[in-house]
């Protein structure tokens, strides 16, 4: 086996510069426009979302794989972002004290903002149907809509002490089955697309914090937490995964390319062997901090804090 080596940053067009080859024109962005990326790969497809102070955009990856493109006709939320509302009630009150005191209020509030804005985005695709999380509430798009519908679904817990203070709702989705792990580390369940909720929390196998990713492979869904990763294929029962000694790997991420199942942490990339239901290392330890992971071809894309989104090309014997 040989360990994966280097890793290289892709870009998304946003119309103000093209990357080629590794290098950049003049007036694209700086490479950490995403560094808020949210990563998912649905219907031979590599989609990246991305929050800002007042918006979310959905890319794909182009054919190339050199270059991300932004969706098309993916609506707009009708609601602004909790930043937005600051400052549009800031630029509407009348000048002098009323406005200072507006924007000492908007920076006690900060705190509640920064967190939204770190939390927007979050998403996961099935067919042509999207469902993301934008100010603690659930939405849904299907291709074709003008519009988000609010499945009412909100997550106003607070975060369990540890997890990652970028994410909000963990999502899964195949077809009308839908997972929504909650910040305070409660599992639920939907088979009817979002519409009724389950809690299954106290059906899993060992106790943990909070989650960190939850994937469909085929019918078999793997839920990503603090305390290792568990599958199950069909909802009601659930295996804790391990690797050949018997420990259960801590992962950052899943990802599924074909029949292949992937995972990744600070120690490296690794395959599940479905011969045995065990954890494989496939790359050695992975830079910066995880917040994404997707395999595409053999080749695996992570977002990143700071750094974007990386790929690494994995040399296997």
């Amino acid at each position: 086996m040989t360990l994966g080596e280097s890793w290289t940053s892709i870009y998304p067009n946003l119309g103000g510069g093209i990357r080629q080859k590794g290098r950049l024109r003049k007036k694209q962005a700086a490479p950490d426009i995403l560094s808020l990326a949210k990563i998912e790969k649905a219907n031979g497809s590599f989609y990246v979302s991305n929050s800002t102070s007042d918006k979310v955009m959905l890319f794909h990856l182009s054919l190339d794989g050199n270059v991300l493109i932004p969706f098309q006709g993916v609506p707009a939320f009708a609601e602004d972002t909790l930043q937005v509302e600051w400052r549009k009630k800031i630029h509407n009150a009348p000048s002098g004290h009323r406005r200072s005191e507006l924007g000492d209020q908007m920076r006690t509030n900060m705190p509640n903002i920064i967190e939204e804005y770190l939390t927007n985005g979050g998403f996961t695709i099935t067919g042509a149907t999207v469902y993301m999380e934008f100010r603690h509430k659930l939405f849904r798009w299907r291709k074709g809509e003008a519009q988000w519908f609010n499945t009412g679904f909100v997550d106003t817990t607070e975060r369990a002490p540890g997890a990652d203070t970028s994410k909000g709702l963990t999502l899964a989705a195949s077809e009308n089955v839908v997972y929504a792990g909650k910040r305070d580390g409660s599992l639920f369940q939907s088979f009817d697309g979002g519409e009724k909720w389950k809690e299954i929390t106290a059906d899993l196998p060992f106790p943990f914090a909070y989650f960190e990713e939850i994937v469909f492979a085929g019918a078999t869904v793997y839920v990503v937490t603090d305390q290792g990763v568990m599958n199950s294929h069909d909802g009601i029962n659930w295996k804790a995964l391990t690797d050949p000694d018997g420990n259960r790997p801590l992962m950052a991420r899943i990802a599924v390319e074909g029949d292949k199942v992937y995972g990744i942490g600070n120690q490296g990339v690794y395959r599940m062997d479905t011969e045995t239901n065990t954890w494989i290392q496939m790359s050695s330890e992975v830079p910066y901090k995880i917040t994404a992971f997707a395999v595409d071809r053999g080749i695996c894309y992570i977002g990143t804090r700071h750094r974007g989104v990386l790929r690494l090309q994995l040399k296997q014997s």
